[in-house]
């Protein structure tokens, strides 16, 4: 099991120019990328998107790629130099005197700047991809081990989950009880009235007999459990985050039909807890690959 939160750094060199690569994932109910990287990168977006798209299969994955030169690698813009050499002689020839140094050249904007680079070579290519892969790896490494931790908080709140569940099942012949006593005292009214109005009886009988029997829901609660369990025991499933998650709106869903059958308050109170396990699980799954 993998979490959708993750963070990976890789740094490689290629002659004198240095890339760095950070790749950070939150969870997310799809796959969101974004990729920025400098314009002279841009060609290889397609290769970044397959690389991250091989190993992550849901979240917002964002990859920022840097580049830098070696401290020193400055080149001298040999067009920009002439232009001020230039213009120079010629104030020069008009009377106006001054000389250029080079400390005032190097003042001077567009004398210096990065050397000359072939960023569409098949080195840089191979290079910054599998810098991106080296990246990718440490974000599902953090991924699994967070999804760990995850498995292990769920694991807890399932087991708290299945012990209320297994407290209601156990009140549920009450709930018969009460409600074969409820009907009984109802036929009996029914009975010793002159004049019994046979559809509305009809109503309550259905009323009571639907109300009476929560077992088929709790029978479906503990399937879904024990469902999840599996799931999470199964550690290359996948979407295992959306089959979770499903099952969190189902076991609510069954929760909320026992609790509006039984008539007693402790059930009602058990329920309760129930449900706030069940919103707590969601909460954790949310954060499931």
């Amino acid at each position: 099991m993998r979490s959708m939160t993750g963070f990976g750094h890789t740094e490689t060199t290629i002659g004198n120019l240095t890339v760095s690569v950070d790749v950070k994932a939150v969870n997310g109910r799809y796959l969101d990328m974004n990729v920025r990287l400098p314009r002279e990168l841009a060609a290889l977006e397609p290769d970044i998107r397959a690389e991250v798209q091989g190993r992550v299969a849901r979240g917002r994955v964002d990859v920022i790629i840097t580049t830098s030169y070696a401290a020193g690698q400055q080149d001298i813009n040999e067009a920009a130099l002439e232009a001020y050499v230039a213009v120079a002689s010629k104030l020069n020839t008009r009377g106006i005197p001054g000389e250029l140094s080079i400390a005032t050249l190097l003042q001077l904007p567009g004398i210096t700047g990065t050397p000359q680079f072939d960023f569409s070579s098949d080195e840089v290519k191979i290079t910054i991809r599998s810098a991106v892969g080296k990246a990718v790896a440490h974000v599902v490494a953090s991924r699994e081990a967070e999804g760990e931790a995850l498995k292990r908080d769920l694991s807890s709140r399932l087991a708290a989950l299945r012990g209320l569940v297994e407290a209601i099942a156990a009140r549920a012949a009450g709930s018969q009880e009460y409600y074969f006593q409820k009907l009984k005292e109802r036929l009996d009214e029914a009975l010793s009235e002159q004049s019994v109005d046979q559809s509305r009886l009809a109503q309550e009988l259905i009323y009571y007999v639907e109300r009476s029997d929560s077992a088929e829901e709790i029978t479906r609660l503990l399937s879904h459990l024990h469902r999840f369990n599996q799931y999470l025991e199964k550690a290359d499933s996948e979407n295992v985050g959306k089959q979770l998650d499903f099952l969190c709106q189902e076991m609510n869903r069954e929760m909320n039909t026992i609790l509006s059958k039984s008539p007693f308050a402790d059930v009602a109170q058990t329920g309760v807890e129930g449900k706030a396990e069940i919103e707590k699980i969601r909460e954790q799954v949310q954060n499931v690959e």
